[in-house]
């Protein structure tokens, strides 16, 4: 072959030439779709999140970036879709408590008169945390024993089961459990540090189906470099070739930076990202989740969000849709929906 034909084979082909029933046909008939929120309003206004592409989560502190990321991860677990949450920032179990309060808040005919789980705060019975100790006690200096019989307890705590302990966490931990095994399960890592840990775990975990891949957050991520500048660029173009490599769905928290009042009177805007803007020109979607105009004062436990799309390759940017974030339940829904429309969060096949 010659020098053209050398060329067209290693990057790509002649077959779209040649009108052959591949190349561009195949890629187009077999594109991922959009992976859908829960969210009537957030996927009427953008579409759902884009695979094979970042999406980019930003926004004020205490607008639930974070519970909604959690959420997200929930529903697509729920659906099958296997996700990846890596976790920079809260430990496993803080993440894994924010999608027990959520599965709990949606789903209240599990608990019974037992109360409402909230992510922040709740606690195992005194009862149960005695038998624990008595357990570690019993089986001093066999720590696999210890895991064993404590995990054997924990199969029967907050069940209904007489003579054990109600707990609310537990009984709907039980139920998430069990749902999202049955769908595939969800991985939760809080052990990464680097760029490298994150695409050697998501490129296994994408092999192994995983369709929604969560950082939470972008500027905590080491890609070894000393600048904030150099690390956000190396890492967003790491991101965005990993994201097209897997074809997954990647949604990747990021800080703001320091904001003037000028900055909040012209509106969000792709800069507002801390470290570098090649985060938002990289991504596919940009997404902030702000304080509605007008609102002051310390914000209640339930309170009043709003998504603003900065940024959609795919589709219509500009647009906002109103949300409700119930943070000790974290749970994030449309704050009004169309006659006949419903948020379909913790419904699945």
């Amino acid at each position: 072959m010659g020098a053209w034909e050398d060329q067209l084979a290693q990057w790509g082909g002649p077959d779209w030439m040649a009108g052959a029933a591949g190349g561009f046909a195949l890629d187009y008939l077999d594109a991922p779709p959009p992976m859908e929120t829960g969210i009537h309003t957030l996927d009427e206004l953008v579409g759902g999140l884009p695979r094979g592409e970042v999406a980019i989560l930003a926004g004020d502190a205490g607008m639930g970036k974070t519970a909604l990321a959690c959420q997200l991860a929930y529903h697509a677990a729920m659906r099958g879709e296997r996700p990846v949450y890596c976790s920079f920032e809260m430990s496993r179990l803080k993440c894994l408590m924010r999608m027990v309060a959520c599965h709990a808040a949606l789903h209240p005919e599990l608990l019974g008169g037992l109360g409402e789980v909230r992510w922040s705060g709740s606690r195992p019975h005194p009862d149960a945390l005695a038998q624990v100790r008595q357990i570690r006690e019993e089986c001093a200096g066999d720590q696999a024993l210890a895991d064993a019989r404590v995990a054997q307890y924990a199969a029967a705590y907050g069940r209904q089961i007489p003579g054990v302990p109600q707990d609310p966490a537990m009984l709907a931990w039980h139920d998430m459990d069990e749902s999202m095994r049955g769908a595939g399960g969800i991985l939760v890592a809080d052990s990464m540090r680097s760029l490298a840990d994150v695409e050697a775990c998501v490129t296994a975990c994408a092999e192994g189906g995983s369709r929604l891949v969560v950082i939470d957050y972008a500027q905590l991520v080491d890609t070894g470099e000393d600048k904030e500048y150099d690390r956000m660029a190396t890492l967003s173009g790491g991101l965005r070739r990993l994201a097209k490599d897997t074809r997954v769905a990647m949604l990747v928290i990021s800080a703001l930076r320091k904001l003037s009042s000028g900055d909040r009177k012209d509106g969000p805007a792709m800069d507002w990202l801390k470290g570098n803007n090649a985060l938002a020109y990289d991504a596919g979607q940009v997404l902030f989740l702000l304080r509605p105009d007008g609102e002051e004062g310390e914000p209640g436990p339930v309170r009043n969000v709003d998504l603003a799309v900065v940024k959609n390759r795919n589709g219509k940017s500009g647009g906002r849709c109103e949300l409700a974030y119930d943070a000790p339940r974290n749970l994030v829904t449309s704050r009004w929906l169309p006659s006949g429309a419903k948020d379909t969060i913790g419904l699945w096949a």
